[in-house]
């Protein structure tokens, strides 16, 4: 079994800037490399990234009034665009 994720910030090597394009290069990646593992009859179990933080934390922690306390967000429930998915058989 191989559990994966994926850090999209990055990019790619041929696209080295975080955008839609970098994200459909990573995720037909990903999905080719999960096929080959099934094929092996390899389990694999994907794992979708948190969101990334937008800010430089410490910056945003040493602000003047800034405390550590719980951003008062609601709690999320399971993301309706959690799915199962099926790699075709060879």
């Amino acid at each position: 079994m191989l559990i994966t994720g994926a850090r999209p910030v990055y990019g790619t090597v041929k696209h080295p800037k975080a955008d839609a394009t970098s994200y459909a290069q990573i995720a037909a990646g990903m999905a080719d490399y999960w096929r080959q593992l099934i094929a092996h009859g390899i389990k694999v179990i994907a794992i979708r990234e948190t969101p990334e933080n937008t800010q430089n934390i410490p910056d945003c922690l040493s602000a003047p009034g800034a405390t550590v306390a719980p951003a008062p967000l609601p709690r999320p429930r399971r993301s309706s665009r959690i799915r199962r998915w099926y790699a075709p058989r060879p």
